[in-house]
């Protein structure tokens, strides 16, 4: 006698499987899932490849390009140097629009921006992913999300910092709807201080006139990981996107407007910014490696040593009973939280323009 079984299995959405990873830069798209199913591509391989590695990134890896290594062929790369205003501008033959700049942030702009990120970032009227726990949202389906340990996520020590690490992307200015995909009239403004990040670097790079429209700021830990995509939800698909890193060094890969040429792996260290432009703009990028112990912390902690005396930097990393926010529930953070914060984790805020301005840029 034989039985003959039937499995069957639902194929989560582009939605569904963009809340389980790391909350990326969220613009992963359902064609992206049609075109892994169609053949194992080269995107793909790298993404596996050094998502799995297990060995040393400095010494074991040839083809990765870490513009901290002076020994690196930027020939073999197709990469161009600049000095401009006294940053080295390293520029990418391919895909064309790609520039890095090293070290671009200061230290005392990356632990500002980390303590942003960390107390106010993350509170309304500013969305994060955790919207699908507020009261009234629904599914499209009906349902209600399956609801989580908060204590398993939460970090209360302020020996350390504190956060809910469930929290994996906040967004700034304009909303970006991810269940249907597209930018409905909905934002907040955007902070001076984050808005004047951008725009340096549009005006440093010469880079026309641009509209830092909406931000979105990715948190992750040593775990976290990015598939490939595209940031295809703009109506703007000309304007450069700009990202900064801060915290620990990741791989990017850096590919094609196919998943079928495989990327370029580039090494992103805490301070750097990387813009893509033009033809770079509309092709596939991913982050597939957070490299764990990789921040040179000792930059940091002078900085906070310079800036307060011994007694007062002492005062300030023993600061532990300090009252609960009453939206986060926790204390806030302070440069000391943020520096260890950045020890164990990565920040990720990148700008883009959201509508075509009437000059067409």
């Amino acid at each position: 006698q034989f039985f003959i079984f039937f499995f069957f299995f639902k194929q989560k959405t582009a939605y569904e499987m963009l809340r389980s990873l790391v909350g990326s830069e969220m613009c992963i798209r359902d064609r992206q899932y049609a075109e892994e199913s169609k053949e194992y591509n080269e995107f793909k391989k790298q993404e596996k490849f050094y998502r799995f590695f297990k060995g040393d990134f400095k010494k074991d890896i040839s083809d990765i390009i870490d513009l901290n290594n002076p020994e690196l062929d930027l020939n073999k790369f197709g990469i161009t140097t600049q000095l401009i205003k006294g940053y080295t501008v390293y520029k990418f033959k391919q895909p064309e629009g790609i520039y890095l700049i090293k070290n671009y942030l200061p230290i005392a702009t990356q632990v500002e921006c980390c303590v942003n990120c960390l107390n106010e970032y993350i509170k309304k009227p500013f969305r994060t992913n955790m919207y699908v726990y507020d009261e009234g949202y629904t599914e499209a389906d009906g349902t209600k999300p399956k609801d989580y340990s908060r204590e398993k996520f939460i970090v209360n020590d302020p020996k350390r910092y504190f956060f809910n690490r469930k929290i994996r992307w906040t967004n700034l200015g304009f909303q970006y709807d991810w269940n249907n995909r597209f930018y409905p009239n909905v934002k907040t403004s955007v902070p001076d201080n984050m808005r004047q990040l951008a725009m340096e670097v549009i005006s440093l790079l010469d880079l026309g006139s641009y509209v830092p429209e909406s931000v979105i700021i990715n948190f992750y830990d040593k775990k976290n990981h990015m598939t490939g995509h595209l940031d295809d939800g703009e109506k703007d698909q000309i304007s450069p996107i700009i990202s900064f890193s801060v915290g620990l060094s990741c791989v990017f890969l850096m590919g094609e407007n196919t998943k079928d040429v495989k990327p370029l792996a580039i090494r992103l260290d805490s301070g750097d910014v990387f813009i893509m432009s033009k033809h770079a703009r509309t092709c596939y990028h991913g982050v597939p490696r957070v490299i764990e112990d990789s921040l040179d912390a000792e930059p940091f902690e002078n900085y906070l040593k310079e800036k307060y005396q011994d007694e007062e930097h002492a005062k300030l990393k023993e600061l532990g009973d300090r009252s609960a926010d009453e939206e986060t529930e926790l204390p806030k953070n302070n440069e000391y939280n943020a520096v260890n914060y950045l020890k164990e984790n990565r920040l990720n805020f990148n700008f883009r323009q959201v509508e075509v301005s009437n000059d067409g840029a």
